[in-house]
């Protein structure tokens, strides 16, 4: 005669492993998709940081202007950029962003971003908030107020870097323009430090 608990043991055995192989391979393949966001996340940061360094060298080649104040313009209308498309996802879900897919971009899903919930705090925009961030940096560098335009622009940065782990490890998707965002604060620190 056949014992049934040993049975019924046996099987949840079998379970317990085939559950453990499974959850192994999910971490395993969000890993590897956390890996190629993160790749894809720094060449189009690291292309960004380039090709506006570049464009603000030649605008202070041609017409002298400040660095600083070139970035800061640049993160605002970026922000509005970003503010603009959040508003247009919010009245139609089915707005399409238009990509320029330059250098290969796979992940660049930013209606997913800008429609998640932690694109916002408190209901209003990040972006919103980070146009406002760089109306009062231009403010506070024209005004002299170097110390404080230094504060805010390291405020900014830290909260892109984190802003980037939120996209790679959390939405899991990418927002080309919010990079762009990312790597103007990366050359705003550099010219206020």
């Amino acid at each position: 005669m056949k014992n049934y608990g040993d049975t019924s043991m046996q099987l949840g055995w079998r379970q317990a492993i085939a559950q453990r192989i499974r959850d192994s391979e999910i971490e395993r393949q969000l890993l590897h998709h956390h890996t190629a966001l993160l790749g894809e996340f720094l060449k189009t940061l690291l292309g960004s940081v380039i090709s506006l360094w570049g464009l603000v060298w030649l605008l202070r080649w041609a017409f002298d202007l400040d660095a600083t104040l070139t970035y800061a313009g640049f993160g605002l209308l970026f922000s509005l950029q970003a503010t603009y498309y959040k508003l247009r996802l919010m009245r139609d879900p089915t707005f399409k962003i238009p990509k320029c897919r330059c250098a290969g971009r796979s992940h660049d899903n930013s209606e997913a971003v800008l429609s998640h919930g932690r694109s916002n705090v408190v209901g209003v925009p990040i972006s919103a908030l980070a146009a406002a961030l760089y109306v009062e940096i231009v403010l506070l560098w024209l005004g002299e107020l170097r110390a404080a335009a230094l504060a805010l622009t390291a405020a900014a940065l830290l909260f892109s870097a984190y802003l980037g782990f939120v996209m790679i490890t959390r939405i899991r998707d990418l927002c080309a323009t919010c990079i762009n965002i990312a790597a103007v604060n990366i050359l705003l620190a550099c010219s206020v430090f």
